[in-house]
């Protein structure tokens, strides 16, 4: 159980992200997130509490990404997505908010696949790892009842 949670979920999302990345045209990107930037940036100013917090959370991580590509000259792959979908789930009702959505879907079903096709060898060599045990404990004898006294 612990290899599922500690290591393959987190495992599957960075490949996934990277996989996304290699997806996204940078120059679109660039583009719908200044888009979104600017519909966020007044948005947040007209909504009070827990709506706007997360519409200025999304701003934020919007301004991560153009501060790491100034600094990179490259879109950080995970950055980029989480941006993204901070965008998405902001509440944010401006039509720009479709276009993350219509830019980032078909990437994250292609960094979905990608992602399964390398941690499914996984799975093999579990099967192998408990398969290997499973016929060593029946040429020792399978499994004895013992009573406990």
């Amino acid at each position: 159980m612990a290899v599922v949670g500690l290591v393959t979920s987190p495992l599957m999302g960075e490949i996934a992200d990277r996989a996304a990345h290699e997806m996204l045209d940078e120059d679109r990107v660039a583009v719908v997130l200044t888009d979104a930037a600017g519909a966020l940036e007044s948005q947040s100013l007209r909504t009070p509490g827990a709506e706007g917090d997360d519409l200025r959370a999304a701003l934020e991580r919007v301004r991560g990404v153009f501060e790491a590509y100034d600094a990179e000259g490259a879109l950080p792959p995970v950055e980029t997505a989480n941006a993204l979908r901070s965008v998405i789930e902001s509440g944010s009702t401006s039509p720009g908010v479709e276009d993350v959505r219509a830019l980032l879907g078909p990437a994250e079903n292609y960094g979905g696949l990608i992602s399964f096709r390398y941690v499914v060898p996984l799975s093999g060599f579990l099967i192998v790892v408990f398969g290997l045990l499973y016929i060593r404990q029946r040429r020792a004898g399978g499994y004895r009842a013992e009573r406990l006294s």
